[in-house]
């Protein structure tokens, strides 16, 4: 769960964030598509307390970034910029393949419920083309 209000941000004077709002409840998948500068990273990082907010409210898991980063940060998952897939490789074994390497239970079971959900020949180009 993440709750962003009235976020702001400046880094060198410049405002990079101006307000954001957003509300992500358990379980939903969210994909930031702006341009570039448009502050997708630098929400990111406020989200993970990676950069400092100058006003507004961040939550994520129930808990305060400012206060709670290292737990937040070990419950969380990112996949910044862009992600590479085999694109030979059916959605099966990627996900298994990225539950392996994380060594991961949740990932595991959320990999699994995913692709069992999809067609057996679904190719994986972009992680939001995963079926939840």
């Amino acid at each position: 769960m993440i709750t962003i209000g009235n976020l702001h941000l400046n880094i060198a004077g410049k405002e990079i964030l101006n307000g954001i709002d957003l509300n992500l409840r358990s379980g939903d998948i969210y994909v930031l598509l702006e341009p570039n500068g448009a502050g997708k990273s630098t929400t990111i990082f406020a989200l993970l307390w990676l950069r400092a907010r100058d006003s507004g409210l961040i939550s994520v898991l129930g808990r305060d970034p400012a206060e709670y980063a290292s737990a937040i940060r070990r419950n969380v998952g990112v996949m910044p910029e862009s992600a590479e897939f085999y694109d030979w490789m059916t959605a099966p074994p990627t996900c298994d393949g990225m539950a392996a390497s994380t060594n991961e239970p949740q990932l595991n079971w959320i990999c699994k419920r995913c692709w069992k959900r999809s067609a057996p020949a679904l190719k994986v180009a972009a992680p939001w083309e995963v079926p939840r």
